[in-house]
């Protein structure tokens, strides 16, 4: 089973990362990541690979135009639009060999409930999907602050909320596709038959240095004049000022499914 994973600038959750997903049956791991063997976290994810069947790939590319900007192997910031269709193309060449491929950002574990990712997948099958979507699960804390990613993950995070949906983001997700589906823009839909609501995607955004992240990205739009950034991430600064206001009725907070990590 094929795991595409894109990477940018954190890599705290790899380890648990690859452990889990192994564990659901992926036996290849192809990173796409952002600016490639420039990354400065090259070497870690790198170093992996003794332990793991992970590649790393640029999920960046030359010819590349955007907005009348050309990306030359490396670009002055990260824009998920930009990455997705490097890690398009990367899945173009990757997928070829497997019938389906998986695909997660490093927050991201995908619940099934028990079956593993080759079950789902021959479930897919048998009702003529092409695709299978999940829904986020955002891990907080159990006092609402951003705690370091340290020892197990279902310890450190062990309340549910809808905090994604709450700021206005999208939950939804694409979780696995059959290997010629294209991988959209934060591979939230496809252009397939999808089979709906079947994946748990417990999210583990909400960790140290999350509220200074969000800041500084904010601080980068205005100064770029991204657009959809500033529209994007006020609301998110407002939930999160202050760490995450457990009493907030429309964030629906609940003790997490344990993942066993």
């Amino acid at each position: 089973m094929l795991l595409i994973v894109p990477i940018n600038d954190r890599i705290e959750l790899l380890p648990y990362f690859l452990r889990y997903y192994s564990s659901l049956g992926v036996t290849e791991f192809v990173c796409a990541l952002f600016n490639g063997g420039s990354n400065p976290h090259y070497p870690a994810i790198k170093a992996w690979s003794t332990r793991y069947q992970l590649k790393i790939r640029n999920s960046v590319f030359a010819d590349l135009k955007v907005r009348n900007s050309v990306i030359a192997g490396k670009a002055d910031h990260y824009c998920s639009d930009i990455d997705s269709l490097g890690i398009d193309r990367i899945r173009e060449e990757v997928a070829a060999d497997h019938r389906w491929y998986a695909i997660a950002d490093l927050d991201e574990f995908h619940s099934f409930g028990g079956p593993t990712l080759p079950e789902a997948v021959e479930e897919a099958e048998r009702r003529g999907c092409e695709a299978v979507h999940g829904v986020f699960c955002d891990r907080i804390s159990a006092d609402g602050s951003f705690p370091e990613i340290n020892g197990p993950l279902d310890d450190t995070f062990p309340l549910a909320c809808n905090l994604t949906a709450r700021t206005g983001h999208c939950r939804e997700k694409i979780v696995l596709a059959r290997s010629h589906v294209r991988i959209t823009s934060g591979h939230h839909s496809a252009a397939a038959k999808v089979w709906r609501n079947v994946a748990l995607v417990h999210h583990f955004k909400w960790s140290r240095g999350v509220d200074a992240r969000v800041v500084a990205n904010y601080r980068t739009a205005q100064a770029k004049g991204i657009a959809w950034m500033l529209h994007a991430l006020p609301p998110v600064l407002e939930v999160i000022a202050n760490g995450v206001n457990l009493s907030d009725p429309r964030l629906r907070v609940a003790p997490a499914p344990k993942l066993g990590i």
